[in-house]
């Protein structure tokens, strides 16, 4: 075991940590990070809370999809049964509502330090920052949203192979949030057909079966669909993308389609020459899984969802791989895909700042579109990525 890393990622997550409570104490990320306020008092930790009181309401009998008042701002449920199954709310509150998602995150934020960790200390200083302190990141964190928590479980699947772990976890948090549902792509390490087959339909059929049998809470969810979406600055879809365009000129698109085309043919060579690639899934290492699971759940959010921003955390799944393969790459794709996140995070915080605070009000359809254009480039070479990964897939995989 490296004692040395472990001791400088705690250290390290102790002063970030200290830095983020000042942050919020202080209200010194307000506006940026919107907050959630009710009879002029700041809700921390509301995503949390929210299932934490909707769970309140269940166990005194309410239908929470429905009706739901024991929650801050009487919002119906909108999450999978089993998280209102929360034991001994009643008498246990003040362990729920602080405890628990400050424990939750700190793990997520040592995690995610890890992500990062390089003997290189400069190198890694300056990647937590970017990361650490974008606006995603420290909504999620100022949300106790349930992200989080995938986010910890993807990283549990990515660590440990055993596939009937894997598969409990993906069932749990899929009958709960829905979209992890992608996460069996897992399976793809697999490379015997039948095993491949025989993992991703059990898995499938479970969730299924647990769904069919929550039908009336699924029909109460759609028809709540409205809580869920997301919009404007604070959107991460492709319907983003398509909304923010028609409140632009012609030009603009234009142009932005322009910068599309040439990303698209510089990035395709990149990762067509590039040898990581097919080692991707030839290899069932931690940061090839965490890349593939990452890259996938991203992809799927995008564009099956209309998602909050905090979502974006899983973008920091896709740099233990990045890293691990920079500087031993045949070329620099590692390098490129770094530099482009970074920039995603950096440029998305900025302009979510400017956006916010109204610094520049006549430009914020532009500064909306701008940060959907940021979102769709950043997304589409993980989309180009595992293209290619399901071509080498199906050519070498075995039947027997």
């Amino acid at each position: 075991m490296n004692y040395k890393k472990y001791i400088s990622l705690t250290i390290f997550t102790i002063l970030f940590a200290g830095i983020i409570f000042v942050l919020f104490y202080n209200k010194i990320i307000y506006p940026t990070i919107w907050p959630v306020v009710k009879n002029n008092t700041l809700m921390i930790f509301h995503d949390w809370s929210y299932v934490v009181n909707s769970s309140l309401c269940f166990e005194k009998g309410y239908d929470v999809y429905l009706n739901n008042p024991c929650e801050t701002l009487s919002n119906p449920f909108i999450y999978g049964k089993i998280l209102l199954y929360l034991p001994f709310v009643e008498n246990n509150l003040n362990f729920y509502y602080f405890v628990v998602p400050i424990v939750f995150n700190i793990i997520f934020l040592f995690v995610c330090l890890s992500f990062f960790y390089k003997e290189n200390k400069l190198l890694y200083l300056i990647l937590s920052i970017i990361f650490i302190f974008s606006v995603p990141f420290l909504l999620a964190i100022e949300r106790a949203n349930i992200d989080i928590l995938i986010a910890l479980i993807i990283f549990l699947l990515a660590k440990f192979k055993n596939i009937y772990l894997n598969i409990f976890f993906i069932i749990m948090i899929s009958i709960s949030k829905f979209y992890p549902i992608c996460l069996n792509i897992i399976f793809i390490f697999n490379k015997n057909l039948k095993s491949f087959l025989k993992y991703f339909f059990l898995t499938n059929i479970i969730i299924l079966s647990f769904l069919f049998f929550q039908k009336d809470s699924l029909i109460k969810i759609f028809n709540n669909k409205a809580l869920v979406d997301s919009s404007g600055i604070y959107n991460f879809s492709f319907s983003g993308i398509l909304e923010s365009s028609n409140n632009v000129s012609v030009l603009i698109i234009l142009l932005y389609l322009f910068i599309f085309l040439l990303f698209t043919i510089f990035f395709s060579k990149k990762i067509l020459s590039n040898n990581d690639i097919t080692r991707l899934i030839n290899s069932n290492i931690y940061e090839n899984r965490l890349f593939i699971l990452s890259s996938t759940t991203l992809i799927f959010c995008y564009f099956v969802f209309s998602n909050y921003i905090y979502r974006e955390i899983f973008f920091l799944g896709l740099i233990p791989w990045i890293l691990k393969n920079n500087n031993n790459s045949n070329n620099n794709l590692p390098a490129l895909l770094l530099i482009l996140l970074s920039l995603k995070f950096i440029l998305t915080t900025l302009i979510v700042f400017i956006n916010l605070n109204n610094i520049l009000p006549d430009l914020n359809i532009e500064l909306v579109i701008l940060k959907h254009f940021l979102d769709f480039l950043t997304i589409l070479p993980l989309i180009n990525i595992l293209l290619i990964l399901s071509f080498y897939f199906f050519k070498e995989i075995k039947v027997n």
